[in-house]
């Protein structure tokens, strides 16, 4: 989890998030 602009994000989130990146935006994280 992390947190960002006062949010918490959990897995799900973080799993629809790499779902909509690209494969160039993969790998920066």
């Amino acid at each position: 989890m992390y947190i960002e602009n006062g949010k918490l994000f959990g897995g799900y989130t973080m799993k629809l998030l790499r779902a909509r990146m690209t494969e160039a935006e993969r790998e920066q994280f």
